[in-house]
Order: C-alpha cells, then structure tokens, then sequence
C-alpha cells in the first residue's frame, strides 16, 4: 500500500446493500477535497462497489472471497455473515493490505465489533468507527451514528470512556451537493403540488420493492401529467425487470442507474417513495416530503421516528402497500400536508455533517 493518511474498511454486496460505501465515499472525497490521502479496502462480494470507487479516483486494495463462511450459530454477532469470512481472517487480511500505519483507519462495516479493531490498533494512530446498530462494543477514538432520534446514552457500555461521538442525523454524511441544492429545492416545492414522483429503493433493492410500487401507482388517481423518475444501482438483481414495468407505465417513468446527480432529482422531485436508509437524510436536506418503506430491520427505529414528527409517511405493512400507499399520496394531495412535512424535514439534518466529521479527524488541512 501507499503512502495514505486514512484507510477505509468496509463493503457492498447484494446482501450488504451500498450504503456503507455510499456514506464512506463522500466522507474519503471531503478528506480529499481539504488535501488528505484516503484509500479503501475491500472485499470482492457479488455486487461490490469496487470499480465505483476507482472511478471516483481512490485506490482500492481488494480482499479475496474465500470458501469460509463464519456460522452466526457459533457467533452471537447478527451480521457476521457478511464479512464473508471468519473476523480472524479479515483483520489478518486488512492488516497486510495496509503494509505500515495510516493516520486514520475508519471503519463501516455491521461484521465488525471491538475484538477485530483491537488487532488492527497496531496498524493505525487512531481509528473511527460508523455504525447505526447500538448492537455491539467498540474500541475506537471517534464514533459516528447518524441515526435520528438515537441517544447518546445508547452506547453507555459499548465505547472507550475518551471516545469522541458523533450521534444522530445533524452528522448524517451527506455530499456538499445537498446542502448547495437545499435553497433551491424548498424554493421550487413551496406551491405544494405534485408533479414529479421519485423512487429509490437503495442501489440492490433485492426484494423488488420498486417494481410493486410501481403497480400501485399505476392503480391508483393521479394526474396523467405526473412524471415518474426510478433511481437504480448497477447491481440491482431486478433492473431488467424493472425497467418493463416503466415502459407499461401509464405516466412517462424513466429508469436512471447509477445516476450522478442524485441532489438535482431530488430537488426537482415534489414527492420521494423510497427505502428509509441513509437516502432519508438527503430526502430531509432537501424538505422532500416522501413515504417510506422499511428494507432492513436497522431502518425501523429511524423511520418510525421520523413518521412521528411527520417528516416523513411509514408504510406500516408491505402486504398492504396498494391501500396504504392510496392513502398517504391522497393526504399529500393536500397543499398544506405537502408543505408541513417539508418543513418537518428541515428539523432534521442540514446536509453538513460531513464538515464536523472532517473537521475531528483532524489529520487533514
């Protein structure tokens, strides 16, 4: 490995999702932006972001799949699966990737807990960890939880008394992007219409949500002038699939993979139905009012809140997604509805936390 002032460990797959390294890339291009040397590491998972992440000019040094997969049964860890390889294994394999010491070594990663961050101390000056789980202890010098709503006593018992946190969606990790669009987007949605649906369901939607919401909307009253933009990843096992069902779409729909200007669709958007992961926080940003849809049992803290303070609407059942859908697009007909979950929204993030994580690490100028 190079000479890098931060590495960074964590992972996409079809199981993964893209999340983590969605979240770690706009933290690696601030570090980049303020003069910092940043590199990722790994693992060649079926749906990995890995020639993403080249693109985006960072180097990345690639962990092999192995025909070891840890059993959850001999590990009280929920996620250990996902590692692909026993915890032993990764750290020995991380260690060597990194060949000397970084400044920062961060790491996002749900596969990861205290015992794997003791090994690699000997390979790093200080270590971060982002996690949203309050499931696990850790050892390192900064933490971050983006979570809303999370509490910092949640990690009473899992962090280093001299930790420095970072807890809730003020410090979600978002690109500069959404906080330069935010004036724009809230300007544009104040008439309090809707004339523009967007639908993101994550980069792998593997249990083609998208596709069922998609005939919902299709069944249901909407203004024939209604425009349809459907955001995909790469990697998505339903994309051909998907992209049928918008070309039988009685609205003008489009289907845009792996789009660069997530920031701009969204602030050209009037009304977001999406999975309620990290893609929430640019949603709120931005005041784009949306019905969410949980896709992972982590999201369900998160999105119950925040259909509590009516920043956002909960699809409470999928089997009922027809009428529960109906329902929430007609009560956001309503002007005064659209208008009062975009101001709920803004409560919730500015888009600038990514300043204030740069900012504590502190190995960059």
């Amino acid at each position: 490995m190079k000479s890098y002032d931060v590495a960074i460990r964590s992972d996409a797959s079809i199981e993964i999702g893209t999340g983590h390294i969605m979240r770690c890339l706009t933290l690696a291009n601030s570090i980049r932006e303020r003069g910092g040397r940043c590199c990722f590491i790994c693992r060649q998972h079926v749906g990995n972001l890995i020639t993403q992440i080249r693109e985006k000019g960072f180097d990345v040094v690639e962990l092999p799949v192995h025909d070891e997969f840890p059993s959850s049964e001999r590990d009280p860890q929920p996620h250990v699966g996902w590692l692909g390889v026993s915890w032993n294994t990764d750290v020995v394999e991380t260690i060597n990737a990194i060949e000397g010491k970084v400044d920062w070594l961060i790491v996002d990663h749900y596969s990861i807990d205290k015992k794997w961050e003791n090994e690699v101390r000997k390979v790093c000056r200080r270590l971060m960890v982002i996690d949203d789980l309050a499931d696990r202890p850790h050892d390192c010098d900064l933490f971050l939880d983006q979570n809303f709503g999370r509490e910092k006593k949640a990690y009473n018992d899992l962090l280093p008394m001299k930790c420095t946190t970072f807890i809730g969606a003020k410090y979600a990790l978002l690109r500069s992007e959404f906080s330069e669009y935010r004036e724009y987007s809230l300007k544009r949605r104040r008439q309090g219409q809707i004339k523009a649906i967007l639908i993101s369901m994550g980069g792998v939607d593997k249990k083609n949500t998208t596709s069922k919401v998609l005939d919902v909307l299709n069944r249901i009253l909407l203004p024939q002038d209604i425009k349809i933009n459907v955001v995909m990843g790469v990697h998505s096992p339903w994309l051909e699939h998907v992209k049928e069902k918008a070309a039988d779409m009685l609205f003008e729909t489009k289907v845009l993979v792996n789009v660069e200007n997530m920031a701009e669709l969204m602030a050209e958007s009037d009304l977001a139905i999406g999975g309620a992961g990290t893609s929430t926080w640019e949603r709120c940003c931005l005041g784009l009012p949306s019905i969410i849809i949980i896709q992972a049992q982590n999201q369900r803290e998160g999105a119950f809140k925040m259909n509590e303070i009516g920043a956002a609407l909960l699809v409470r059942d999928i089997d009922n997604l027809s009428t529960e859908m109906s329902m929430k697009i007609n009560a956001l007909m309503n002007k005064q509805e659209l208008i009062a979950m975009q101001d709920a929204c803004l409560k919730v993030t500015e888009g600038r936390g990514v300043y204030d994580i740069v900012a504590a690490l502190g190995c960059v100028t």
